[in-house]
């Protein structure tokens, strides 16, 4: 075949396909062959529809939940909006498809994986087309076709959709013993894109403290405060994404996070402290206790000694009591003078009473107080 000769096609049926192989000779050997194909258009002043690169990713990355069973599992997919990439000159509506390459047979059953909807909306979703392992989810070489009501066509760009497992983890990333107002307890981890990720209390149906959405990367974080965690000294933390419970092991036990508002320093200071004002107490209460009994017991021993004093001497009460001596020189008579005088020079001082003369005399030996 002359290749400066020109191939006449108004001839041929409109719209239809030839596939042209080609290959060269350099004398010795020939190459490989190399094949393409070729639609007619014998359409009158009709162009095919045409498609725009701009934009067009070469590689889609989804993520999939491998530990999930729901449908959602791959989060909205891998999803094209067709008409951003293809337009027809004449402004017909498009109708989309996926190619299936007539040399590959790679791309025999993509077709089976996408929904398209008539807006033009491309989605691949394996987790709701596909029962096989989830190593073998992606797709390579995916080519789009759209053909207007001529039924002239062009083809995309091809793109590859590479599917990543991914596995629900929640990693505390502070080391700090005690959640302070400055210093919250942070968590990061991994996650189904755009899915939100909860903290509860104690399980998954516990309160929820926080929540947050996870990256279009598949990373999230989040940061639990004093104030969520409320007035406890301590509280136990879970986590939960898309109804399911992060596990660190592989006995389906939930992993739970223990956060505290008391140090550990501080709680046994708390309780050293506790330790001493007890131990006071005791000290007090036992010295008080003593001294108590201690005058119990002295009350006791004079009370004893009293009563035995009485009983020895029932008078003694009676001798205690100090009255003038009388001897046998002094009548009683002259004793009784004197006591009277002794009161009355106590009722007129500087004047003694004399006895011989029955009369007050003045007092030698009184002294006037100033």
């Amino acid at each position: 075949w002359d290749l400066t000769n020109i191939w006449k096609t108004n001839t041929l049926p409109h719209n239809s396909v030839y596939e042209i192989v080609m290959r060269s000779f350099d004398g010795e050997d020939f190459s490989e062959e190399i094949s393409v194909f070729v639609t007619i258009d014998n359409s009158v002043d009709n162009l095919p529809p045409s498609f725009d690169p701009s934009g067009w990713a070469n590689t889609v990355k989804v993520y999939c939940d491998e530990e999930s069973r729901n449908l959602n599992r791959c989060g909205k997919g891998a999803v094209f909006n067709l008409n951003d990439f293809f337009s027809d000159p004449e402004g017909a509506i498009l109708i989309y498809e996926v190619y299936d390459d007539p040399s590959s047979e790679l791309d025999n059953f993509y077709d089976s994986y996408f929904s398209i909807s008539a807006d033009g909306i491309a989605t691949y979703n394996p987790s709701a087309t596909r029962s096989d392992n989830i190593d073998s989810w992606s797709l390579e070489n995916v080519k789009f076709k759209a053909t207007d009501n001529s039924e002239l066509s062009s083809l995309s760009r091809p793109v590859d959709i590479s599917i990543e497992a991914i596995k629900f983890t929640v990693v505390r990333d502070d080391s700090n013993s005690i959640i302070t107002t400055s210093e919250p307890a942070s968590f990061s981890g991994v996650g189904l894109p755009n899915s939100l990720v909860k903290a509860r209390f104690d399980s998954g149906s516990g309160q929820e403290i926080n929540s947050t959405r996870v990256l279009s990367d598949g990373t999230w974080q989040m940061f639990v405060t004093t104030s969520q965690l409320g007035s406890a000294d301590y509280r136990t933390v879970v986590f939960e994404m898309d109804g399911q419970l992060f596990t660190s092991s592989n006995d389906n036990e939930f992993t739970e996070f223990q956060l505290s508002m008391v140090a550990e320093e501080e709680s046994s200071n708390l309780l050293l402290i506790i330790i001493i004002i007890v131990v006071a107490l005791v000290v007090l209460v036992g010295v008080g206790a003593f001294f108590f009994t201690f005058e119990e017991e002295l009350e006791d021993e004079l009370l004893e000694d009293n009563n035995q004093q009485q009983s020895a001497d029932p008078y003694a009460w009676a001798k205690q009591k100090t009255v003038p001596e009388i001897t046998h020189q002094q009548p009683v008579q002259q004793v009784q003078q004197q006591v009277q005088q002794q009161e009355a020079t106590s009722q007129h001082p500087g004047w003694i009473w004399d006895v011989n003369t029955n009369q007050w005399v003045p007092d030698p030996n009184y002294v006037h107080e100033q």
